[in-house]
C-alpha cells in the first residue's frame, strides 16, 4: 500500500510529476564495439525516470516525496513500480494507471571501465500526462511545499499545469514553490522557459542545443529569458553548476567527482533533488547549488542509490 499523506502531517510533501520507467541496468567491462557480441557482468531491472528517481532521492535525503504520473499495466513491472515507492516511503496515491499500455522501458549500459551509462528509451503506446488529466487528479495544495515538474515533449500541456499551480497557490495563499526540469535537448521545450515556475533546471545537452558553450554563459542568457524573479540552475556535469536569479548575480560551484566513479546514472536526477531540498530548507542559491554538487557527485561513486541512505551530508 501506498503511504497516505494526511493534512494533519507535520511535514509537507514534495511532489514530483513526470516519468516512471522500469530500467534495464546492464554492466561490461568496456563499451560494446557496433555490430559485435560481448558479454555483461550483470542485468537487471529497476525502477527509473526523472520524476521518479527525484522522489526516491528526496526520501532517502530524509523529505517527504510524493510522485505523480500515468504508468501502464504491465502487472510485474507495475508491482516491481509500487514496490520500491512502498520501499522508500514515496507516496504514489496521485499516480494514474492506464489500462491496456505497458510501463515504458529503458536499455542502460553501465561501462565499469569509465562509469559512464548510454540509454535508449522505449514509451510504446502510454500516453503523456495531459493538462486535463493533471486538473482532473483533483490534488490536495495544501499537503506540498515544493511541486516540481519534469518537462515533457507535450510542453504545451506542462506549461498549462505549472500555470494551473500558480493560479491554485495565488488564489489560496498557499506557500510552495514551484520548479520545473528541461533536460532533452529539444527546440520545443524553450517554451518552458517562459513558465511561471520559481525554479528551472536546464541540462547542459539543452543548453549547448540553444548555443551556449558553458555553464556561466547558460545562466547569463537564460537568466534573461526567464520572468522576473525566476531563478535558473544549470548543472555542468564534472565541471559542476551555476545558477542565476533573474536580475542578480550568478553563483558558481566546482563539481565533487567521488574518488572512483562507478555509476553516472541518475546522477541529474539526483542533483536536482538534493537541490530542491536544499532550498525547501532555506538555503541560499549557491550553498544549494554546492550542496546538490556534494551528493550528485557522491551518486556517481555509488553502485546502487540507496547507499545514499548511508552517508552523511550537511547542509552549511
Amino acid at each position: 500500500m501506498a503511504k497516505s499523506l494526511e493534512s494533519s502531517d507535520n511535514a509537507l510533501s514534495i511532489l514530483s510529476i513526470g516519468l516512471v520507467v522500469i530500467d534495464i541496468m546492464t554492466e561490461v567491462e568496456t563499451y560494446p564495439v557496433e555490430d559485435t557480441k560481448s558479454r555483461s557482468n550483470s542485468i537487471h531491472e529497476r525502477v527509473g525516470g526523472n520524476a521518479a528517481s527525484n522522489s526516491i532521492v528526496l526520501s532517502l535525503l530524509g523529505e517527504k516525496a510524493s510522485f505523480m504520473g500515468v504508468v501502464g499495466t504491465t502487472k510485474h513491472h507495475l508491482e516491481l513500480i509500487k514496490d520500491t515507492f512502498s520501499k522508500y516511503g514515496v507516496d504514489y496515491s496521485s499516480m494514474i494507471e492506464c489500462a491496456g499500455h505497458a510501463v515504458p522501458q529503458t536499455v542502460c549500459i553501465i561501462c565499469k571501465e569509465t562509469g559512464s551509462r548510454t540509454c535508449v528509451h522505449y514509451r510504446g503506446s502510454l500516453p503523456e500526462l495531459s493538462f486535463s488529466i493533471f486538473t482532473g487528479a483533483s490534488l490536495n495544495f495544501s499537503l506540498y511545499k515544493w511541486i516540481h515538474f519534469e518537462g515533457r515533449y507535450d510542453y504545451q500541456d506542462t506549461h498549462l499545469s505549472i500555470q494551473h499551480c500558480r493560479d491554485v497557490k495565488d488564489s489560496k495563499g498557499y506557500d510552495f514553490k514551484i520548479s520545473v526540469e528541461i533536460e532533452k535537448a529539444s527546440a520545443k521545450l524553450e517554451k518552458l522557459l517562459d513558465s511561471p515556475a520559481d525554479y528551472i533546471f536546464i541540462s547542459k545537452d539543452f543548453s549547448i542545443m540553444m548555443g551556449y558553450a558553458d555553464m556561466m554563459q547558460a545562466v547569463a542568457g537564460f537568466s534573461q529569458r526567464v520572468k522576473s524573479g525566476v531563478t535558473v540552475v544549470c548543472p555542468w556535469g564534472s565541471s559542476g553548476a551555476a545558477a542565476q536569479t533573474n536580475g542578480a548575480e550568478a553563483v558558481w560551484t566546482p563539481a565533487f567527482p567521488p574518488k572512483e566513479t562507478v555509476n553516472t546514472l541518475g546522477a541529474g536526477d539526483t542533483f536536482i533533488a538534493a537541490c530542491i531540498k536544499a532550498l525547501c530548507h532555506s538555503s541560499c542559491l549557491s550553498t544549494a547549488v554546492r550542496y546538490a554538487c556534494q551528493v550528485a557527485g557522491a551518486k556517481c561513486g555509488l553502485r546502487e542509490i540507496d547507499q545514499l541512505s548511508t552517508l552523511q551530508f550537511e547542509l552549511e
